[in-house]
This record gives C-alpha cells, sequence and structure tokens, in this order.
C-alpha cells in the first residue's frame, strides 16, 4: 500500500511544439498524486544532440522508522524542473549535463519521536549516464541497464523545525550546506533456458558529506517502484532505514512455468554507513534479505504477490503490486 490505488494517464505527442521533438505529459491520481511533463528536443539534422526540460511532482505518505519498528508517518510533497543538455548516438546510450531546481516539504500525519515540519528547496547540478538494451519492459530475458549520476547540490534553504518528542529543538541539528553525490542503478538480465531467467541489481548511493542531513539521505527498501533517494531492498518495506552511504547487490531467478505466469526468487544484500557518519535509523550496517513472488501479467500491467523476509527486521512481510508502476 506504499503508493496506494492510483490510475495512471499518459498523452505523448510528437512534432507538437516543434519539428523534431516529443512532448508528454503522465498523470497518477488516486490515494496518492504523481505528475511528469516533459519536452525533448533534437538540435540539428543527425538527431544526437538533444535538450530536455520537464517538471516531476510526486505527494504521497511514507511511513517513518526506528529500528525496523514502526515510528509515525509523514507527508512528503516533492517537486522538480529540471533542464538537461544529452547526446545520444543511438537510442541505447544516452550522456549529459543538467541542472534541477527541487522543492521539498515535510508534515507528520502521526506523531513519531524523532519529525520534522517544513520545507526547503536546493539547486543540483549533475552529469548523468543511461543505457538500456533491456528486450522488453516487463519481464525481460536479456540485456543490461545502467543509470548513473554524478551530483553537486548547492544552495540549499531550509524553512524547518525539528521535534524530539514533542519538544521543538533550538537551533535545529539539521545540515544544510553543499555536498556532491553519486548514485548507481544497474541491473542484468540473461536466459538460462525457455523457463529460467537470471537477473540480478547492484545499486549504490553516496552523499560525500561528514555532516550528513537525514532529510537527504537514502531511503531503503520496496521491492518495485521509484521515489525520491530510494534504493530497492527486498526484504523491507519502503523508507523502512534511513543512511548517508548505502551499496546493495541483489541475485535473483525467475520461473516461467507458463504463459504470463512467473515465480520470482531474490536474495540481497546491503552495507550502509561506510563512508559517512552514522546518523541512519537502524543500527546495523549489513542487511540481508529475501522475497518470494508470484506474478501473473495480464493486459494492463503485472499482478505480483510477494512474501518476503529480513534477518535483521526478522518480520515476514506481505508486498503488492498490480499495474504499471508511474
Amino acid at each position: 500500500r506504499f503508493r496506494g490505488i492510483n490510475v495512471n494517464l499518459n498523452i505523448t505527442s510528437r512534432d507538437f511544439l516543434l519539428p523534431n521533438s516529443r512532448s508528454m505529459v503522465s498523470l497518477s491520481l488516486g490515494e496518492s498524486i504523481q505528475v511528469e511533463a516533459e519536452h525533448f528536443q533534437y538540435l540539428g539534422r543527425i538527431k544526437n544532440v538533444a535538450f530536455l526540460t520537464g517538471f516531476k511532482l510526486d505527494n504521497q505518505s511514507i511511513d517513518a522508522y526506528n529500528n525496523f519498528k514502526l515510528n509515525g508517518a509523514y507527508k512528503q510533497n516533492y517537486s522538480q524542473a529540471y533542464l538537461n543538455f544529452q547526446n545520444s548516438g543511438n537510442n541505447k546510450i544516452a550522456a549529459g549535463i543538467g541542472t534541477a531546481f527541487e522543492y521539498i516539504r515535510y508534515s507528520p500525519s502521526i506523531n513519531a519521536f524523532s519529525e520534522v515540519k517544513g520545507r526547503f528547496t536546493n539547486f543540483k547540478s549533475y552529469l548523468y549516464l543511461k543505457y538500456n538494451t533491456l528486450n522488453q519492459i516487463f519481464y525481460p530475458t536479456k540485456g543490461l541497464k545502467i543509470s548513473t549520476e554524478l551530483a553537486q547540490v548547492y544552495n540549499q534553504k531550509p524553512k524547518i523545525k525539528q521535534y524530539e518528542n514533542g519538544v521543538l529543538i533550538e537551533p535545529s541539528t539539521l545540515n544544510f550546506d553543499n555536498f556532491a553525490r553519486f548514485t548507481f542503478d544497474g541491473s542484468l538480465f540473461a536466459e538460462l533456458n525457455k523457463r529460467f531467467t537470471f537477473f540480478s541489481e547492484l545499486q549504490a548511493g553516496l552523499n560525500f558529506t561528514n555532516k550528513p542531513n537525514v532529510l537527504n539521505n537514502f531511503q531503503i527498501g520496496g521491492i518495485n517502484g521509484s521515489f525520491r533517494n530510494q534504493i530497492r531492498f527486498a526484504g523491507l518495506q519502503e523508507a523502512t532505514i534511513n543512511s548517508s552511504s548505502v551499496t546493495a547487490l541483489q541475485l535473483g531467478l525467475r520461473y516461467n512455468p507458463a504463459n504470463n505466469l512467473f515465480i520470482l526468487g531474490r536474495i540481497n544484500g546491503l552495507v550502509k554507513d561506510f563512508a559517512t557518519r552514522n546518523n541512519s535509523t537502524s543500527k546495523a550496517t549489513f542487511l540481508t534479505g529475501y522475497s518470494l513472488t508470484f506474478a501473473y501479467k495480464t493486459p494492463i500491467g503485472p499482478l505480483e504477490l510477494s512474501a518476503m523476509y529480513s534477518d535483521q527486521s526478522k518480520k515476514i512481510q506481505s508486498y503488492i503490486l498490480f499495474g504499471i508502476p508511474f
């Protein structure tokens, strides 16, 4: 129920505003709200250089945890406006530079021992690389997908109130100095035979600062999806753990016993707090987790029912996905 029940809509048009362009608007409306609008414009006749400008909005409720125990909940309103310039020699690889303005607002919905209320803004300038050779969107059987970014986050302007057990902390202990950030997400799929496919995923996130801010840390948990600063981890619900330095490796095997029916097993390990001072929401620095998923591919997207377990939380949890993730 991380996203809840939503309806997704998408409108895409080519050459709507200018020749050699693509304009797109996507909406996800329901228990959470997501909006994405983008204009992609080729420059020149060769069509290997382009600029992209767009806007993203993601409003949702997120549970808060402390040492794997539910400790409250908060609403996060996140929006981003960006401008990128990129070079893509073909439809498999793209590299570019960009700058984004980000707005993040927090408001408690269920009181926790530690909580914040207010907003902050920042700019982010970055280099990025994307590579994709997957043979299909859902349940690919071969290919490699990589997305990596090196960024500088700067000009953070907070208007935040910080509370401990309901008591206002003045001055706030949160640090909003400039810092550099590196992220990596790579997935590999290899067909073993007609029924079995091996897959793996390597993720990394690192904030280069000796004064990490919990509001800029990486949120660990969840099998699918993507939200601000997420590191996926089979075995934990979304945002169960918060850390400023994370590396996670997942190995999996997918079995296709019949048409559109799949069984997936996952095992993953994660190391955190290895590069910066520990200010995370869990004392454990090494995590292991597992999941077993039964899936059916429908005309409107996959239906997935998962059971998952982490050796550190020592809890068996359920995870459900139906439809096309936004």
